[in-house]
Order: structure tokens, then sequence, then C-alpha cells
């Protein structure tokens, strides 16, 4: 069995650092891809504050920062 796609999911610590160069070097070693993954549970805009929404957005986007950074590190050793 050939192992083609990896799941890679993220918090963003400090600690995935290191899961991020594991997952790094089994993709390499197999010849397999990537998939990054990072959830933020569903904001439920009915009846939050526009404080709430504006924090949640401006968190959304930095976590899109982010997920883009980890990108660059894969894509950056061509996987």
């Amino acid at each position: 069995m050939k192992i083609a796609k990896i799941m890679f999911p993220t918090d963003f610590s400090e600690g995935m650092t290191q899961a991020r160069e594991h997952a790094l070097y089994i993709a390499e070693a197999l010849g397999a891809r990537v998939s990054i993954l990072h959830a933020i549970e569903p904001l439920d805009s009915d009846g939050i504050d526009d404080e709430i929404r504006d924090f949640y957005e401006a968190l959304e986007a930095r976590m899109a920062e982010k997920m883009a950074d980890e990108r660059e590190h894969f894509e950056g050793r061509g996987i």
C-alpha cells in the first residue's frame, strides 16, 4: 500500500513546528502530498454584538495568514 496523501492538522502553536517537520520528512520520503487542516468553530452571528463579530473576523484573517505561512513551508520543500 502506497501512502499518497498525509493530513497535517495544526493549531499553529510552537509545538507544531516539530510536527510539521515530521510531516515534511514523511511526505518527502514517500513522495506524498500534504493537506493542511486548521479549524475554527463557526460563529453564529445572530444575536452576537459587533465587538465579538469584529474580534472573530480579525481572528479568521490572522488564521488565514498563518495557513498561508504553513503552505509556504511545504511548497518551499516541493510538497
